[in-house]
C-alpha cells in the first residue's frame, strides 16, 4: 500500500490528460520592495517531496534568494503537491495565487505548445546535450514564447532520462516487442510509445501493482529516480531498458508581471540564483541516476540494457520526430533549428570538452 501511495505522486508527472485550459488571467505587477517595508512573497509550487533532486535545488534556491535580497523577498516552497497537481498549480499561478512553480514539459506545453519541442523523441540522449541546450538559441526562443502567457522561464531542473522497467519473464534477453507498458496519461505519450513498438496503456497508478502481478502490465515507463522511490524496481523486474528516449525536464517559471514589478537589483538576484543552482542540479540528477542504475544491477540483480539512438530510431519513430518538428519549428520561428539539433544529437560522442552549464544572459 505504501508504494502505491508513492506511485500516485510519482506518476503524476506527464500524467494529466490534455484538455482545453481557460485563458490565463492577467495579474498586476507587484510593487517593488522598499527599505523597511514588508517582504515580498514568492510562493513556488512543486509536485514532489524534498528528496527529489530538482526539489532539493529549489530549496537551495529559495534560501539563496532570501539571503541575496537581504530578506526583501520571502520565498516559500510549496512542495509535495501542496497546491495540487501540476496543472492546478499552474492555473493558480495564472490567477496570481502563486508567483512561480516548476513544471514538467507536457504540463507546460498544454499552455505554451512550443514546449512540446522538449518531448521530441531522442532529442536529448546524453548529459552533455542537456548542458548545451541551456542558454542556447533554441532555449531562448522557447523562453520568449512563454512570455505570451505571462510566464518567465528562469531555468531547468531534471528528474532524469526515461527508460522502461520490464517485468515480462523471458528465457533469453528481455525485449520490448509489444510489451504492454504503463505510460503517463497523455495522448502524446501514447502516440510516442506506440511508435517504439510497445503496447502503451494509461492504467491508474492504484491498479498498477495488481496488474503487474497478474502480468496484465509487463512494463512501466519512467525515470530511474522516480522508479527508485517505489517498490517496483526490485528482484521481480526482468530488466531496465536504458532507452533515454525522453529527458525529464522540469521547467522553472515565474509570473512575468510579478518579476517585472521588482527592482533591477532583486531581478538580478533571482536570476543569478536560478542560473547558478539549477544547472548544478541537472548534473546532480545525472550522477544520481547512474548510482541508481548501479544499485539495481548489483543489489537487485536485474539487467541494465542500454539501447542506442540508432537502435531506437526506427522508421515509425523518425516519422513521429519529423511530425513533431514540423509542428514546433513555426511556433518558435526557428526554421530548421530543431531538425539540426536532432540530427546533431544522433551523432556518437566526439570526446570534445563539456560546454559550460550556463551562458551569459540578460535579464528580461
Amino acid at each position: 500500500m505504501r508504494h502505491l501511495l508513492l506511485l500516485l505522486c510519482i506518476l503524476a508527472l506527464f500524467a494529466t490528460p490534455a484538455h482545453a485550459e481557460p485563458a490565463p488571467a492577467s495579474t498586476p505587477a507587484s510593487a517593488p520592495a522598499t527599505p523597511g517595508g514588508d517582504a515580498i512573497p514568492m510562493r513556488l509550487a512543486a509536485i514532489h517531496k524534498g528528496d527529489v533532486i530538482y526539489v532539493q535545488a529549489l530549496t537551495r534556491l529559495t534560501r539563496a534568494i532570501e539571503e541575496s535580497t537581504g530578506k526583501q523577498i520571502r520565498p516559500e516552497l510549496l512542495a509535495n503537491g501542496k497546491k495540487g497537481s501540476e496543472e492546478t498549480a499552474l492555473q493558480e499561478q495564472f490567477q496570481g495565487n502563486l508567483e512561480g512553480g516548476i513544471y514538467s514539459t507536457l504540463t507546460l506545453a498544454r499552455q505554451v505548445p512550443a514546449f512540446r519541442t522538449l518531448a521530441t523523441p531522442l532529442l536529448f540522449t546524453r548529459p552533455e546535450q542537456l548542458r548545451a541546450f541551456i542558454g542556447s538559441p533554441l532555449d531562448l526562443a522557447l523562453r520568449e514564447t512563454a512570455k505570451s502567457k505571462n510566464l518567465l522561464v528562469l531555468g531547468y531542473g531534471s528528474y532524469g532520462f526515461y527508460g522502461i522497467l520490464n517485468f515480462r519473464p523471458s528465457g533469453g534477453t528481455p525485449n520490448l516487442n509489444e510489451l504492454t507498458t504503463r505510460v503517463p496519461n497523455d495522448p502524446w505519450m501514447l502516440e510516442l510509445h506506440q511508435a517504439f513498438g510497445l503496447r502503451p496503456t494509461t492504467l491508474p497508478a492504484a491498479d498498477l501493482s495488481d496488474a503487474i502481478t497478474s502480468a496484465r502490465i509487463q512494463g512501466v515507463v519512467a525515470t530511474p529516480e522516480l522508479l527508485n522511490r517505489t517498490a517496483l524496481a526490485n528482484t521481480n523486474a526482468a530488466a531496465f531498458h536504458q532507452t533515454r528516449h525522453l529527458h525529464g525536464w522540469m521547467i522553472f517559471v515565474v509570473n512575468l508581471n510579478w518579476f517585472n514589478g521588482q527592482t533591477p537589483e532583486l531581478q538580478q538576484a533571482i536570476q543569478k540564483a536560478a542560473d547558478t543552482l539549477l544547472p548544478q542540479s541537472v548534473d546532480q540528477a545525472m550522477a544520481q541516476e547512474q548510482k541508481i542504475l548501479n544499485k539495481w544491477s548489483t543489489e537487485h540483480h536485474f539487467a541494465i540494457l542500454p539501447l542506442t539512438s540508432k537502435e531506437l530510431a526506427t522508421q515509425p519513430v523518425k516519422a513521429l520526430v519529423m511530425k513533431n518538428i514540423k509542428e514546433m519549428e513555426p511556433l518558435l520561428n526557428q526554421p530548421g533549428a530543431i531538425t539540426q539539433l536532432w540530427n546533431q544529437n544522433q551523432l556518437p560522442p566526439t570526446g570534445t570538452p563539456k560546454q559550460p552549464a550556463t551562458k551569459p544572459r540578460t535579464t528580461p
